[in-house]
């Protein structure tokens, strides 16, 4: 029988070594998988293969060094596609991957500095805000540069935006490989790529079988459509998306469509027909007439979605899309699987994705229904155009959708009437500052979507009366109050007025049953919540994060028995939970940390679906100000303090997963004695209290992935830390082990206290049992430099951490305590 290669392992060798050795044995095996099979995805792409094996043979992936590769090619020809083939079928080879969709149209909307947000939290797990792109670049070249990458650019016009997200090769580690696609030669040329790949048309047997694919769906014509096909093909001049399209849109049509079709794109658009339309930067005539008569064959819905989405939502969240089409009534059920099955669109890891060239069409359409008047089209996008309509006050009926999200926070200037002849207006979004705050503004009652940050007026408009509202949000607005008009719409189902610090209360929720999300975060003059909250049947979410002059919730909130998200952190005046809590028994998410709270309810543990469970800050009954007093003056008498009360047992409380009761005072005794009875916990943040053990149930937590112990030291004059250990089954198994309970994996331990450091142990054997000794310390940071933290991967679950002092006289163990009769396995401190 064939045994596996079994890794030896020596105290003498280090953890990187050993576990350089199983990453490189690992890919071996995968490398040789991957070498036989060939990938789903690459196989449902006509003539791919062959361009795949010339790729790799591009990118050298035998030499260690940077190597950038260029993709190029006109619009349409497949460069995205194959870029993503090389993608999913290499980057299990490298240390961290990052594909960057449709950088050009992503730039456009949200900037570079999410694009590099991107690559930073994909590669490495950082989650850094950046809002310089500058800035940005340093961040990815110093996190990346001895990490082996492999990065995908795509659909790259501006050299500037390239050199922000991949500027040098030293930003990148030895073996690394970037490729970035355009339509540019010259930009990828001067960008110093080392090699271009110039896309290729397909042939014609090629072409055949794809439209095959998509018209027939089969690999060859239906018997009587072979010349037809050909035909087609020529036409199309071997663009895969155009065949792609033309496919989709001849399913199921007879050989009469067939010639019709063809001979419509052959003949010219004439003036009777609407004239020829001026694509600006079109690389071809043919395909636009291609991708034009599929819009054509499109149903009024489907195009009004179609131009919807080219205009506005591309690399948008699928459902949220949805939900916007739903309340415009559109059937986006329907709607969206059309256009997906006609090529389209592509719906990609639930968002959604439009090729440019679509995109580009959609856009153009829009121009040509009014290219000298900007107020006369049905969807405005420029911040030219929307500036110019609403400054001139020249907005007609003929306006639907106006989205201005400018990510450089221009200004905008508006006419007394800027809105007064949209009547017809659905959507409007504006994210950008207001120039004036006295301008008085009329709003269509026809909006289902109203999202306006920094919203000027102190109310919305009396006439407002916007009976199909689906979405009110008006973040850090000057709102004082919401109109009567607005709370009774019986169709909305967010409201989001965060930061909008001049609201001081909401009255009668009744009108707006079908509410789901009502979000007040810093709010910080809302005083009090409506008692009517109980009458949103449907509320699932329920924020009012730093409302600081909020000092109760009504219990009817007790009542919403759909809620699944409550937080109230940073309530600071707010010292109570309505104690039927319990009864919310759809809740998922608590978060109650820095409010006044002093004790949990005892309904809580009746929350059997809840998930996460934020008590951070709550320090429970504090000394009164003379007995602090006393406590200064008189050392040997300390004040009275005694720290937030926990329930006196978790049972219950089976589903959650994530506990912190950071920063509570917890005194010694406080953590409930059945901890280990939340079966599900993964997360467990325990840092910044006063209790000298833990319960012995803790190793009991079978699923814990991380424990963080931050400065958990007894705060008494006098008084060392009292012995703490961790303990160990098996050096094949480590984990946390009482000889009288079962074990507990290992998990990532967060211990930061200087003058503490962490010291990494090796299994070694014992003539007499398994057992972890330590050895000298491999990680020992400077006393006056805290740890963050010190990860434990499955890769290497070999390893435990002590806690140690900088001295060897003064070492501490941190573990659960365990009774003085059990049979230590504790681990001293080196020598």
């Amino acid at each position: 029988m064939k045994r596996n290669r079994v890794i030896p392992y020596s105290v003498c060798r280090n953890e990187s070594e050993v576990v350089e050795e199983i990453a490189e044995e690992l890919c071996k095996k995968l490398h040789h998988h991957h070498q036989q099979t060939v990938p789903d995805y690459v196989k449902g792409l006509v003539g791919m293969e062959s361009r795949l094996e010339e790729l790799v043979s591009c990118l050298c992936l035998e030499l260690d060094d940077v190597r950038l590769v260029g993709i190029c090619g006109m619009g349409g020809i497949g460069k995205t596609t194959i870029a993503r083939a090389i993608f999913q079928k290499l980057a299990f080879q490298f240390e961290g991957s990052s594909f960057l969709s449709d950088v050009r149209e992503a730039v456009e909307k949200h900037g570079v500095e999410k694009l590099q947000q991107q690559l930073l939290w994909e590669i490495a797990g950082d989650t850094s805000k950046i809002w310089d792109g500058h800035r940005g670049a340093f961040f990815i070249r110093n996190r990346l540069r001895r990490k082996r990458v492999l990065i995908v650019i795509d659909n790259v016009d501006k050299l500037q935006i390239l050199r922000l997200l991949a500027g040098k090769r030293d930003w990148f580690g030895q073996g690394s490989r970037i490729l970035v696609t355009s339509r540019d030669k010259h930009l990828l040329v001067t960008y110093g790529v080392d090699q271009i790949y110039d896309s290729k048309t397909l042939n014609e047997d090629e072409g055949v079988m794809l439209l095959s694919h998509k018209a027939f769906k089969q690999n060859h014509p239906a018997k009587g459509f072979e010349q037809l096909s050909k035909k087609v093909v020529a036409y199309a001049n071997g663009l895969p998306l155009a065949l792609e399209i033309l496919g989709s849109f001849l399913h199921k049509k007879d050989a009469r469509e067939w010639e019709k079709a063809a001979k419509t794109l052959e003949e010219p658009l004439n003036a009777r027909e609407g004239g020829s339309l001026s694509f600006q930067k079109s690389p071809q005539e043919k395909i636009f007439r291609i991708l034009k008569l599929s819009y054509d064959g499109l149903d009024v819905t489907e195009q009004q979605m179609f131009l919807d989405i080219a205009c506005y939502f591309t690399l948008h969240d699928v459902n949220e899309v949805s939900q916007i089409f739903e309340s415009c009534d559109f059937y986006p059920g329907i709607g969206l699987n059309v256009l997906a099955e006609k090529c389209l669109i592509t719906i990609l890891s639930g968002r959604l994705y439009m090729h440019d060239l679509l995109n580009e069409m959609g856009r153009t359409l829009v121009y040509q229904e009014c290219p000298e008047e900007p107020g006369k089209r049905s969807r405005l996008w420029s911040y030219n155009d929307i500036q110019q309509i609403l400054a001139d006050s020249t907005g007609t009926e003929a306006v639907e959708v106006i989205i201005l999200s400018s990510y450089e926070k221009r200004k905008i200037l508006m006419g007394e009437n800027a809105f007064s002849r949209m009547t017809n207006l659905r959507i409007l979004e504006i994210d950008v500052p207001h120039h004036a705050d006295t301008t008085p503004i009329l709003l269509s009652s026809k909006l289902r979507i109203l999202k306006w940050n920094g919203y000027p007026m102190k109310a919305l408009p009396q006439d407002f009366c916007p009976s199909k509202l689906f979405t009110l949000t008006l973040c850090s607005s000057r709102i004082q109050e919401l109109s009567h008009a607005v709370l009774h719409s019986d169709r909305l189902k967010l409201i989001d007025l965060s930061h909008s610090t001049n609201l001081k209360t909401i009255p009668d929720f009744s009108g707006i049953p079908n509410l789901e999300k009502l979000i007040l975060d810093g709010c910080k003059n809302l005083v009090s919540i409506h008692p009517s909250i109980g009458d949103l049947k449907k509320l699932v979410v329920l924020s009012l994060g730093d409302c600081s002059s909020l000092c109760s919730l009504p219990c009817s909130v007790a009542e919403v028995r759909t809620l699944r998200v409550l937080s109230i952190a940073g309530c600071s005046k707010l010292n109570q939970l309505p104690e039927n809590v319990g009864s919310l028994e759809c809740l998922e998410e608590l978060d109650i940390r820095g409010t006044a709270v002093r004790k949990a309810p005892s309904s809580i543990v009746q929350l059997k679906n809840l998930k996460n469970l934020c008590l951070s800050g709550l320090k429970g009954e504090q000394p009164s100000f003379w007995s602090s007093i006393i406590s200064c003056v008189l050392p040997g008498i300390s004040s009275r303090s005694v720290g937030f009360s926990l329930p006196s047992s978790f049972a219950g409380l089976q589903s959650l997963m994530q506990l912190d009761v950071s920063d509570c005072n917890l005194m010694e005794g406080a953590i409930p004695s059945d901890i280990g009875c939340l079966s599900a916990l993964k997360r467990l943040n325990l840092s910044r209290n006063n209790f000298v053990s833990l319960p012995e149930s803790i190793v009991r937590l079978s699923h814990l992935e991380s424990l963080n112990l931050d400065y958990c030291e007894r705060r008494r004059v006098g008084a060392s830390p009292p012995p703490l250990t961790f303990y160990c089954s098996n050096p094949k198994t480590p984990s946390l082990q009482s000889p009288h309970s079962g074990p507990l994996p290992c998990v990532q331990v967060k211990v930061a206290h200087p003058p503490y450091s962490l010291i990494r142990l090796c299994p070694r054997k014992s003539e007499s049992h398994d057992r972890y000794e330590s050895v000298k310390p491999t990680l020992t940071p400077s006393p006056l430099q805290p740890v963050a933290s010190f990860r434990m991967p499955q890769a290497q679950r070999h390893l435990q951490l002590i806690l140690a002092s900088s001295t060897k006289s003064q070492a501490h163990h941190l573990s659960p305590a365990f009774p003085h009769d059990c049979a230590s396995n504790s681990l001293g401190p080196w020598p």
